[in-house]
Formats: structure tokens, sequence, C-alpha cells
């Protein structure tokens, strides 16, 4: 009995064993499989950190270019206040300059009206005219400006004389000039030949410069105005220059100044003017198919140019 028996309590404590070891490799399998998928998780975790990582950079970065362009906006903001600011207070005084010169000199008419001095009376009816005439040149800009914002300026270019525009235009301002003693020299280039624009346009930019350039002139320092010619690609351009001698602009300023209502830093002291006539007679020359810009050296020589070109 008990040796037949001998085998089968083997066999059992085999089987136990066996079935000790599956639990045991049942325990293993599940501890590996759990320290997989903590390592899936741990990986999954740094992967999601590195994304967000990324997406908050971009996000950093973006609001850094927004944050950069509301301080530019800003500064232009500031800026064009400033610059409107700073023409309403020149528009005003040059509204009220040549209003007083039109009251005291026709009161100064009036008294002279009882003397029978026809030189005293003409001289008054001259001043007031030229305080007329300034006063309508700076309504005429403001005017113009709208225009030219609104796209609603129009132009009647027919073929005119540069030259006569050039004499008439300086035959207008030697007045101007003189009570500065300010001579204006002409220089025209036999090559300047007519040219199709708008005389009244072209002679406005011409006035503009030159009345510019008697004011910031230094007192018996000349103005020249220049006109030559030259091709290029079958066009013909006719380039013309006012030269006058006087504080300068600073080189940082000579594109500033065509903007609206903006003046140079070293002329708005005290010279008068708006901002108004350099913008508008950019957009004319620019509406003829040319340019116009500013120059100026150290030794205060400023030179204003620009072109217009055959149809």
């Amino acid at each position: 009995m008990n040796l037949a028996k001998k085998p089968l309590s083997e066999l059992e404590e085999l089987q136990e064993e066996n079935a000790r070891l599956r639990k045991i490799n049942d325990v293993l399998i599940k501890r590996v499989e759990a320290s997989t998928e903590m390592q899936g998780s741990a990986y999954s975790i740094f992967q999601n950190n590195i994304t967000l990582e990324k997406k908050v950079k971009e996000r950093t970065a973006h609001l850094k270019k927004i944050e950069a362009q509301l301080r530019i906006e800003k500064e232009a903001a500031i800026s064009a206040f400033k610059a409107k600011s700073s023409f309403l207070a020149n528009i005003s005084h040059e509204l009220r300059t040549p209003l007083h010169g039109i009251i005291s000199f026709a009161e100064i008419g009036l008294e002279e009206v009882e003397t029978n001095d026809p030189k005293d009376i003409k001289d008054s009816f001259q001043e007031i005219l030229t305080c007329s005439k300034n006063l309508l040149n700076l309504l005429n800009n403001l005017l113009d400006l709208a225009k030219l914002e609104q796209g609603k300026m129009t132009y009647k270019k027919k073929q005119h004389s540069v030259e006569e525009v050039i004499k008439e235009i300086a035959k207008e301002q030697r007045n101007h000039a003189a009570k500065k003693n300010i001579p204006i020299q002409l220089h025209v280039d036999p090559c300047v030949k007519p040219l199709c624009f708008d005389r009244m346009r072209i002679a406005q930019v011409l006035r503009n410069l030159l009345s510019n350039a008697i004011r910031y002139s230094y007192a018996k320092e000349p103005i020249d105005i220049k006109a030559t010619c030259f091709s290029e690609e079958d066009h013909y351009f006719c380039l013309i220059k006012v030269i006058n001698r006087g504080e300068g602009i600073p080189k940082d300023e000579l594109e500033l100044i065509f903007d609206n209502f903006q003046q140079s830093s070293r002329t708005d002291q005290g010279a008068g003017g708006t901002g108004l006539g350099l913008p508008i007679c950019r957009q004319i020359v620019n509406d003829h198919h040319g340019r116009i810009w500013a120059e100026s050296e150290d030794q205060g020589e400023t030179t204003f140019s620009f072109f217009l070109r055959s149809s």
C-alpha cells in the first residue's frame, strides 16, 4: 500500500509545485505589465510636457509679437496726436496772422484816407491783398488735403512750358524774398521743353517750395531754381530743384517732413507753417508720375527736387 501511494503523492506534489509556479509566473507577468504601463504613462506624460512646453513657447512668442505691435501702434498714435495738436496750434496762428493783418491795415487805410496820401493808401491795400492771399492759400491747402485723402483731386493736364511756370512763380515771390534781401536766381537748361501737366497744380508745387525756401533761408542768401532734363527708357524727364541756405533739415527728418502735419524740428519753432504744403506737393507730383524728395547738407544748404516725365 505504501509503495503504491508514494508515486501518486510525488505526482500531487509536482502538480502543486507546478500550480505554485504558475501563480508566481502570473504575479510576475502582472508586475511586468504594470511596470510597462507605468513606463508608458511616464513616457506619455513626458511627451505631453514637451508638447505643452512647445505650445507655451509659441504662445509666449505670439504674445510678445502682439505686445511689440501694440507698442508700435501706441507710439504711432501718440506721434499722430502730437502732430495734430501741433497742427491745430499752428493753424490757429496761421489763420490769426493774416486776419489780424487784414484788420490792422484796413484800419490804417481808413486813417490814411483822411491824409489823402495815395502812396500810403496803396501800401495798406497791398498788405491787405497779401494777407488775403496768404489766408486763401491756407484754406486752399486744407481743402486740397481733404480732396487728396478722399481721392477726389482732379487734374487738367495740357502741354505747358516748364520755363514759363518757373519764371511766373519766381516773379510772384520776388517781393516776398525782397523783404529778407534774398535774390532768386534762375538756371533753366536749354534742353528743357514743354510737357503735359496741370499748370495750376505744378505752379502750386513750385510756389510752396519757393515760399518755404524764402521762409527758412538766411537773409541775403540767394535761392537757386534749377531746371534740367534727361532721358531714360524712352521717357523724357524734366528735373527741377529749389536750393536755399539756412538752418537745414536733419537727415532723419528728410522723409518725415512729407507726412501730414509734420515739420522739421529745426524749422517749426516760430517760423510758421502748418505741415500741409509738402504732403500736398508729394501727392501732386506722384499723380503726375513723378517723384519729389529733399536733401540737406551739414552746412545748411537744402535742396528740394522733383521731376516730371513725358507721358
